[in-house]
């Protein structure tokens, strides 16, 4: 349940990675630890969580970093 609560949250925060490069899976790979590490607190509120990766941004994995530019993430580890 909460992984999709943390995908749909991505998509409606993000909408343009939904519809563009990256698919649910690859978004939630790549973001979803960086949003339960930093910004668990804003889950649902979409302006919120996106105001905190941003303000974040320098912490972040930079698969979401990527992800977050509208570019698919590094794979990991190959």
């Amino acid at each position: 349940m909460r992984t999709s609560l943390l995908a749909l949250t991505l998509c409606l925060v993000l909408p343009e990675m939904c519809r563009a490069q990256a698919t649910e899976d690859e978004q939630r790979e790549a973001c979803g630890p960086d949003v339960v590490q930093f910004c668990a607190a804003e889950i649902p509120h979409r302006a919120r969580i996106a105001q905190c990766l941003e303000v974040n941004r320098a912490r972040i994995s930079p698969q979401c970093r990527a992800m977050l530019d509208g570019g698919r993430p590094a794979a990991r580890g190959r």
